[in-house]
């Protein structure tokens, strides 16, 4: 007898799991525009009875117009289609006719786009470039909030909180002064004073009594800048030569460290020699112009000059004295590392040097740029790994207070459940392809699907409606 009940039941699920299997049939036969009905119907595929079925047979014949998109961008296609399903199927238990379930489909298919949108007006975009950053600053020991992968950003900058924020800034003004020989917790002015001193006495060191030469590689390099200085500055004199005129002095056995050539320009001699000290002089006073210039063309055009000038006292000291060669090297990014925070402290408040002499990223990457006149140079800067490249996620904090509603309604936006909802519905940015299924509106049934099942008795004032083949 068990067996025999069992029979049943076995049969019943076979024949549920049948009928639900030709009710997708039927639905996939139907999202074929114009003809989908009378293929289902030539088929002799099944019709829906219950809701499940009515509603699995919807789902069916959406599916095929939001597969693109689902394909594309899977949690706003899944939910499309949901919405354009469950909208139009409610239309139809409703008593709605095709236009109205038609339209049921539209409007639920579109709230999961428009949703998306007020979400992003809201908590901003993910961009997967900052998506990116986040996570290489999370391996970095900074702490990182989950909308800093958004361009709106924290309230507090990329910190969830202000503690977060302070710890991230004490962070990276630790990692960018270490890297000048001399690290703190806060830069001053006692502190900019005591690393210039440190950092004097051992470029000293190094340079003193020495001499220079200008090989073929030097003059090429200086030259070719030179010349193009002499137009990118205009009016206001070629300060590329008055920079190497004012410092490297003296006689030289060579002749002039500049020759003016009618019809050719400037040149750097070769084997033009000079004391060593002169050339440090000129090094420390282009760092000090470095980001002068009134525009990108000017400061790339000092920072090349810069390079150029460091390499002549890289390759003379090889030749002098390997040891010596390496110490100038670790001065060199040293003391590059020093004027651009040097620079950073000139500007006031957030725009430079935080509050309590902590470093701003943003600024510190803003100075970057500035100082080298090319964002293909500002790997280069010893302060851009680590610290300046997290500028666009790690920010100083605007100076304010707020009182009243306003603290009470910022501490409950800080609340652990209110950020990870924030981080759970942060959408992203859209590719080429999502932004053009979303254009073309594959969003529930197409206009091409209006047609009527003429079983059904609805009261409709459209019944009857069909769209001519």
């Amino acid at each position: 007898m068990a067996d025999e009940y069992k029979n049943l039941t076995d049969e019943k699920s076979d024949s549920t799991a049948s009928k639900y299997g030709g009710v997708i049939k039927r639905g996939l036969a139907e999202s074929i525009p114009f003809y989908g009905e009378k293929i289902a119907e030539s088929a002799e595929l099944p019709k829906p009875e219950s809701l499940g079925q009515r509603f699995t047979k919807r789902v069916a014949t959406n599916l095929p117009w939001n597969a693109p998109i689902m394909v594309a961008n899977p949690l706003l296609g899944t939910a499309t289609l949901a919405g354009s399903s469950i909208f139009g199927q409610a239309a139809e238990e409703l008593g709605g006719g095709t236009l109205t379930q038609m339209g049921a489909e539209i409007l639920g298919g579109g709230i999961p786009s428009f949703g998306r949108s007020v979400l992003g007006k809201m908590v901003g975009h993910k961009i997967p470039e900052l998506e990116e950053l986040v996570k290489k600053a999370k391996a970095d020991d900074y702490e990182v909030g989950a909308a800093a992968k958004s361009r709106k950003g924290m309230a507090y900058g990329a910190g969830d909180d202000p503690e977060k924020l302070e710890r991230n800034l004490t962070k990276a003004t630790q990692k960018a002064t270490e890297r000048t020989g001399n690290k703190t917790d806060s830069i001053d002015s006692n502190w900019l004073n005591t690393t210039q001193t440190k950092l004097g006495s051992e470029v000293n060191r190094i340079f003193g009594n020495k001499v220079f030469k200008t090989d073929f590689q030097d003059s090429a390099s200086i030259t070719k800048v030179l010349n193009e200085a002499q137009s990118a500055f205009g009016d206001q004199g070629n300060v590329v030569k008055s920079i190497i005129e004012s410092n490297i002095k003296g006689n030289r056995p060579g002749g002039k460290i500049i020759d003016e050539i009618k019809g050719s320009g400037f040149i750097i001699p070769i084997n033009s020699t000079f004391n060593a000290d002169d050339l440090r002089k000129a090094i420390i006073d282009v760092n000090a112009r470095l980001g002068s210039g009134t525009n990108p063309n000017q400061n790339r055009l000092l920072y090349e000059l810069k390079t150029s000038l460091e390499n002549i006292a890289q390759r003379n000291l090889i030749k002098i004295d390997k040891q010596l060669a390496e110490d100038y090297s670790k001065w060199k990014s040293d003391y590059t590392a020093y004027a651009t925070l040097r620079d950073l402290y000139s500007k006031a408040g957030e725009s430079g040097i935080a509050i309590g002499g902590k470093v701003n990223p943003r600024a510190l990457l803003d100075i970057i740029v500035q100082r080298t006149g090319n964002p293909a140079y500002v790997q280069n800067n010893p302060l851009y790994k680590n610290i300046a490249e997290y500028g666009d996620i790690l920010s100083a904090p605007k100076a304010s207070t707020k009182m009243g509603k306003s603290a009470v309604l910022s501490a409950l936006g800080e609340t652990t459940p209110s950020k990870a909802l924030s981080s759970f519905l942060q959408p992203g940015i859209l590719t080429p392809k999502e932004e053009m299924y979303k254009k073309i509106g594959i969003y529930g049934t197409p206009t091409s699907q209006i047609q009527l099942d003429s079983s059904k008795t609805q009261k409709d004032p459209y019944e009857g409606l069909k769209i001519k083949e």
